[in-house]
């Protein structure tokens, strides 16, 4: 790439030079035609900032940001072709050959050929530390320093937990690596606990500005997600609470993003496009920002409040670690672990804050059935179809469960956890204990605060909140179990 922004008087003085030579051509009596190479500088300096593309718009490397930007045909004309006023040189414009496509490589420069002959421009701009050295060169006082940091997300990330902290310096490792984990990282804590100081060294020092990116939720709810691209590190600080509905869409979104090794982009008023996805996503949060657990993508870390308001702890990190010098052993540390056979999504352990998480968020159906029948120790016991979901229903309405689950979907929902509708004289639902509680089991409904938390998600209902068919088809469910214990009894006699 050029070092020197793009300058019109800079391009008018190479066509002049070379228009001179051309136009002297005439007192020679030579083919002007022969001889249109003469304009190869002019070209050359052109292609060294506009790179065409395949619909014959451009993409103009602006040198100062850094940065590629869109430019229509008619923008090319007004900026290039219109100051120079000759048709042959225009003509070889026509001419082009090479037509770039748009990548996001971080193994790649900004411009490159590829083994095949594409021509590609790249939207990433590549890792701060482009030259290091082996970790175990560095001198004793900067790896003092790396361990510092070390220590703080240790502590303050993992709550001194050895084998979460393992993990999570893997997936860190992975960043540095320019991987992409295929896992969110969510940090929810009260303000003041020192969540985001880890990653402003990271950003800041280790990885550097150009790949990384504070990010609100627009992108998420907009389809303008074009910021995204060339990011390998992304944090959403302070991700707006969602509706149900919203969450739905968003955390659809989030799954392809953190998943998929290809996504498409847009941008206002630009053509969507497929490229690279080497996106790697965080959540820090003083508030409850996530509507379900999104299974093993979202890993929730245990954030530690024993550093709250300890101004000299932070000050003093601060002061030691955060510069280059640091930030570069850091990079190269690294770059040293094995992270080969690692992976984010089968390696994290399983969380305390996690497990509760999940259990909170359950959804409706299986809450029914984990606190109606599993820890009540209950089975079903012979209840047709219909009726059950009305207990369901019922069991919404006393506990302000959302409750807007069709009957179909009820069915659907119980049928993912094999509680199926059973055919014996009449369509049943019909489980015993020890089956239910193997799914609860199976599924990870339960945890350490299944007792505390049932008895504080119950609540009395008054008269007014009753639904008297439900109440009745609930009662009656009740006598027909009642019925079969005493059956049960007196077969045990004889």
């Amino acid at each position: 790439m050029s070092k020197l922004p793009f300058n019109v008087v800079n391009l008018q003085t190479i066509y002049d030079e070379c228009f001179k030579i051309y136009d002297e051509l005439d007192s020679k009596k030579v083919s002007k035609a022969k001889y249109l190479n003469i304009f190869d500088p002019v070209i050359k300096y052109v292609k060294e900032y506009y790179f065409e593309s395949a619909a014959g718009n451009y993409y103009f490397f602006n040198v100062i940001k850094d940065e590629f930007e869109f430019k229509k045909q008619e923008d090319f004309k007004k900026e290039v072709s219109d100051k120079l006023d000759n048709d042959a040189f225009n003509k070889l414009f026509k001419q082009n050959n090479e037509i770039y496509s748009c990548c996001s490589r971080l193994d790649k420069p900004r411009i490159f050929k590829d083994e095949a002959g594409n021509f590609f421009f790249n939207e990433c701009k590549g890792f701060l530390h482009k030259n290091y050295k082996a970790y175990e060169e560095y001198s004793e006082e900067l790896k003092a320093k790396v361990n510092i940091v070390r220590q703080m997300i240790k502590e303050i990330s993992c709550n001194n937990d050895e084998e979460l902290f393992n993990a999570y310096e893997n997936y860190l490792s992975q960043i540095c690596k320019g991987k992409k984990t295929e896992v969110i990282i969510y940090k929810k804590s009260g303000e003041g606990t020192g969540k985001s100081t880890e990653y402003d060294f990271f950003i800041n020092y280790v990885l550097g500005k150009d790949i990384c990116l504070y990010a609100n939720s627009e992108p998420l709810i907009t389809n303008f997600n074009k910021i995204f691209m060339g990011k390998l590190f992304i944090i959403f600080e302070e991700l707006s609470t969602f509706s149900t509905s919203q969450w739905a869409g968003v955390s659809g979104k989030l799954k392809t993003l953190t998943t998929e090794k290809t996504t498409i982009y847009r941008d206002l008023n630009k053509s969507p496009f497929q490229s690279e996805n080497i996106s790697n996503f965080v959540i820090n949060t003083n508030v409850e920002a996530l509507k379900d657990s999104a299974g093993r993508r979202i890993i929730i870390l245990p954030i530690s409040n024993t550093r709250i308001g300890d101004y000299e702890y932070f000050d003093n990190i601060k002061k030691q670690c955060f510069n280059n010098e640091v930030g570069e052993c850091f990079y190269s540390y690294m770059q040293s672990l094995d992270t080969e056979n690692y992976y984010a999504q089968r390696d994290f352990p399983e969380t305390e804050n996690k497990t509760i998480a999940r259990v909170k968020l359950l959804d409706p159906v299986y809450k029914f059935i984990k606190h109606e029948y599993v820890l009540k120790k209950k089975p079903i016991l012979k209840i047709k179809p219909k009726d059950f979901y009305d207990l369901f229903l019922n069991y919404c309405q006393v506990n302000k469960v959302d409750r807007k689950i069709g009957y179909i979907d009820f069915k659907i929902t119980l049928e993912t956890v094999n509680i199926k509708v059973r055919k014996i004289s009449v369509n049943i639902y019909k489980e015993t204990y020890e089956d239910l509680k193997l799914i609860a089991e199976k599924n990870k409904w339960l945890c350490d605060y299944d007792d505390e938390d049932d008895s504080n998600d119950m609540i009395d209902f008054s008269d007014d909140e009753r639904d008297y068919k439900t109440m009745y088809i609930k009662l009656k469910h009740e006598n027909e179990e009642l019925k079969t214990k005493l059956s049960l009894i007196n077969l045990s006699k004889i």
